[in-house]
């Protein structure tokens, strides 16, 4: 039963974070903001903090003494974990991290509609791997944690938001950069990178 809450908790952050960033949301609270409106993203960046310290304190309260489902592995645990900070690194030369924290939208007063620095669609570096290297990078950190009931259960919920979100998230950018961005979607793949082999051999 208690993984039962436990999956119901994940499900319950993936809903609360994904509608407070859809744009709908977003326009609500920033006209209510009004010449504050650029503090939105800060404030939803802590919101997620705050939801995630229970999970996480949950988690570690109820996989107390439950053995794993495979010997540890840790070779490939740790492949895993360099491959994700390689997309995390290479991610944000190409991401504003200003923009990602909610700095850059206070400074100018304004939500942002993109994590590019000034809105613009940008397909040089690992996002010419894959459109979404931070969520590859998340895939990564998912399938590194020990294979438990506890983590299968989060990694199960997460990894269904994960893909929901980015499907989500396309269509928000097909909204902004239009037959730019659909050109992109035919020629980079969305979360692993098949074609990377033919482009370093060029």
């Amino acid at each position: 039963m208690e993984l039962v809450w436990f999956a119901l908790g994940w499900v319950l952050f993936c809903v609360i974070h994904s509608a407070l960033i859809a744009d709908k949301a977003v326009r609500f609270f920033s006209a209510r903001l009004k010449d504050k409106s650029g503090y939105y993203r800060l404030l939803y960046n802590m919101l997620a903090g705050m939801l995630l310290v229970p999970l996480v304190w949950y988690e570690f309260t109820i996989k107390r003494g439950m053995a794993g489902l495979l010997p540890e592995l840790w070779p490939l645990r740790l492949l895993f974990l360099l491959v994700a900070m390689v997309f995390f690194v290479a991610g944000g030369r190409q991401y504003d991290a200003l923009s990602f924290l909610g700095i850059a939208q206070i400074r100018s007063g304004r939500t942002a509609r993109t994590l590019s620095k000034e809105n613009r669609l940008v397909t040089t570096g690992v996002l010419s791997w894959v459109r979404h290297p931070w969520y590859t990078g998340v895939f990564c950190l998912l399938a590194a944690r020990p294979l438990n009931p506890v983590s299968l259960t989060s990694n199960g919920v997460l990894f269904v938001y994960l893909i929901v979100g980015a499907r989500l998230e396309e269509q928000r950018l097909v909204q902004a950069f239009g037959d730019a961005y659909r050109r992109y979607q035919a020629r980079v793949p969305m979360f692993i990178p098949w074609t990377l082999g033919g482009r370093l051999s060029r």
